[in-house]
């Protein structure tokens, strides 16, 4: 049998594991609606510039419905640096890819609670089994928060792979895979 202060303990951990996870995957449903919209509204917004910027380089060199064609070389200038200004927006803030990665943290976040709940029913506070799940969630939390920050941040800076460069650990275990395949 456990100690009542040491089930109130177990209790106190849960407790703030099970919130600590529930204000993260707030916070993920937050930026998903977030950088959603961004990637929406940017999207939209490269979209029309798109289809401005050449009807306006089109129309700077004569009048068009009475327009000035000053003021149709400086609305294409104009334009097509707005287009370059999203489009590097886009880039370097990577709105497509943050709200997906936010929704698929969210989502596993969410499964891991679901099913920790679930496993939970029937279970003495600070069992061996109660404790075993609640260190299964803490695991799968961190495992996840983690793979959502580490992709991030390949995202952001890890560019070089896409041009065939890869990062040393990878060119590291792809040796130690061909060591053992090969029998040396």
């Amino acid at each position: 049998m456990i100690d009542n202060t040491v089930q109130e303990q177990w209790w106190l951990h849960e407790q703030k594991l099970v919130n600590q996870v529930t204000s993260t995957i707030s916070w993920y449903s937050r930026q998903m609606r977030r950088n959603l919209y961004a990637q929406r509204l940017s999207s939209v917004a490269a979209m029309v510039l798109g289809v401005f910027a050449p009807l306006f380089v089109v129309g700077s060199n004569f009048e068009v419905f009475g327009i000035d064609p000053n003021f149709i070389k400086a609305s294409a200038i104009i334009t097509t640096v707005l287009l370059a200004l999203l489009e590097g927006m886009n880039r370097i803030f990577r709105f497509d890819h943050r709200w997906s990665a936010c929704f698929s943290a969210r989502s596993d976040l969410k499964k891991a609670r679901e099913h920790y709940r679930i496993m939970q029913i029937g279970q003495a506070v600070g069992g061996p089994t109660w404790v075993e799940n609640l260190e299964t969630l803490k695991s799968a939390f961190f495992d996840i928060t983690d793979k959502e920050g580490r992709d991030l941040l390949q995202s952001v800076i890890g560019e070089g792979s896409k041009n065939g460069s890869t990062s040393p650990s990878s060119k590291t275990l792809d040796n130690s895979t061909n060591l053992v395949t090969s029998g040396t």
